[in-house]
């Protein structure tokens, strides 16, 4: 169950957040598919090593938590122009 809370967590905040680092919050932001399954990965392998022993509130935070960083990685690797071939933009 906490796999499952942190992936969906992971991949709803990533909507948010891409919105926020990049600077273009309105409500005509197209929800990028890539990011969404790219930040259900991250979501996935930041609750791996502690599943069996959080509660489901706290797989719930690092799910976003996650997804957080997965953003962050994701506008410091544009910054650095260093090519990632998962991320389309």
């Amino acid at each position: 169950m906490n796999t499952i809370i942190s992936a969906a967590a992971a991949s709803l905040s990533v909507v948010f957040f891409k919105a926020l680092l990049s600077r273009k919050c309105n409500m005509y932001n197209i929800i990028d598919v890539f990011s969404v399954t790219n930040a259900m990965l991250s979501g996935l392998v930041s609750i791996t090593a502690a599943c069996n022993n959080v509660p489901p509130w706290a797989a719930l935070i690092i799910g976003m938590v996650g997804s957080f960083l997965y953003c962050l990685a994701c506008k410091i690797m544009r910054y650095f122009k260093i090519d990632d071939p998962l991320e389309n933009t």
